[in-house]
């Protein structure tokens, strides 16, 4: 039995093998064929990534520029990228990681399939290349040339910007106790999706010292992840609303502990119920402020109010 364990796990036509390096398919297609579907297949990447990097870097200077306001502040707005619709700030950290999301998803099966073709295409140039006749020709792109600057880049674009990106935007995201899980789970999914295709992507002649970090690196997040509801709240990051304008800011209920709003301008909000265990309220005006059943343990009440009439 143990014999017949070790035979089947290094066979890549059986399961659980041929789950990350299965078999290479056959391809009988003619080379006319491929030259074109391997000249569609690249062009098509080439707009796919440029919608993928436009997506992602709109979406990280929106996150990094929008402050801490954004984030309960029911009049924030933001427009979502491609679309243009404006929503809440909340309502873009949720939409834009769904569309980055996406969009990996169909880059990465484009590429995929140029992978196959251009396998192809390199056989089918031997023949030709050895007879001193024309060959087909690879479409300039960045991810198809061999170069270590063009590889690197192309790495980084497609394995690891839209990780970076999550991770930006849970940071932000941590400041909401209620986002903290969601933020995590999806930028870790996508994490380990995206590293699991760069093992099964791994030239066969490097696999074994390549790889085997990754698959460690894999393991420890996998691990991480179910660790992870434990700790969640350890993770989580004050908000920042030093001198920000929120009066008859609707805060009603919301949990504030450990927020900044020292010299914030919380003039007649509704503050009624709102968590603000830790808080900082040093010289915030509250003036006609309502307080009622605000948990207020801790917060720091430093008030001048001669200074805000």
């Amino acid at each position: 039995m143990r014999n017949k364990i070790w035979t089947r796990i290094p066979d890549r036509s059986k399961a659980p093998r041929n789950w990350w390096y299965p078999e290479p398919k056959k391809d009988e297609r003619h080379a006319d064929v491929v030259k074109m579907l391997h000249e569609s297949h690249s062009k098509a990447i080439n707009k796919t990534m440029l919608s993928l990097l436009g997506v992602g870097l709109y979406s990280l200077l929106a996150v990094v520029g929008s402050p801490d306001k954004s984030l309960i502040a029911t009049n924030s707005s933001i427009q979502t990228p491609l679309v243009g619709t404006s929503i809440s700030f909340q309502g873009f950290l949720i939409v834009s990681p769904f569309l980055l999301v996406i969009l990996t998803v169909y880059l990465h099966i484009l590429y995929g399939k140029w992978l196959r073709l251009e396998t192809k295409r390199e056989d089918l140039n031997k023949e030709p290349a050895n007879a001193g006749e024309p060959t087909i020709e690879s479409v300039p792109a960045i991810f198809s040339f061999s170069d270590r600057l063009p590889r690197f880049v192309t790495t980084f674009i497609f394995y690891w910007f839209v990780p970076l990106i999550l991770c930006v935007m849970a940071s932000k995201a941590f400041a909401l106790k209620e986002l903290i899980r969601p933020m995590f789970y999806v930028a870790s999914v996508v994490t380990l999706a995206l590293l699991f295709l760069r093992i099964n992507r791994c030239p066969e002649r490097k696999r074994f010292w390549l790889n085997a970090p990754r698959w460690i690196l894999l393991a420890l997040l996998v691990a991480f992840m179910g660790y992870f509801p434990s700790v969640s709240d350890s993770f989580r990051r004050p908000l920042n609303l030093q001198r920000e304008d929120l009066h008859e800011a609707w805060l009603q209920g919301l949990d504030l502990t450990g927020a900044d709003m020292s010299n914030a301008n919380l003039k007649g909000a509704n503050l009624s119920g709102a968590i603000l265990q830790k808080a900082h309220l040093d010289e915030a005006n509250l003036l006609d402020a309502d307080l009622r059943t605000a948990k207020l343990q801790g917060a720091s009440l430093n008030l001048n109010y001669s200074s805000k009439q």
